[in-house]
């Protein structure tokens, strides 16, 4: 039995709980073995609430914010999708 991971959305103004059930309905649809599985919703009284797997690592935001690579420019990176044509 996977271990759950709990993610409460305090603030629930009516924008945020449509966020929040747009997010719910979205997580039901996908499935797959690298994508961490959503288990469901809690929306009765405050605070909203979603039920993952729990991320051993954290979350995909969490990583490459502060554990991920870093971005460094290439020198020409910004030149490559660009090419003059002339008429």
């Amino acid at each position: 039995v996977p271990t759950p991971t709990i993610q409460a959305l305090k603030e629930v103004s009516e924008s945020a709980r449509q966020d929040f059930q747009r997010e719910a309905e979205l997580l039901t649809m996908l499935q797959h073995q690298h994508i961490v599985r959503f288990f469901g919703v809690c929306t009765e009284g405050r605070p909203l609430l979603m039920v993952f797997e729990y991320m051993r690592h954290g979350d995909l935001n969490r990583f490459l914010r502060y554990d991920g690579p870093a971005l460094v420019p290439a020198p020409g990176l910004l030149s490559l999708g660009y090419q003059h044509i002339p008429a």
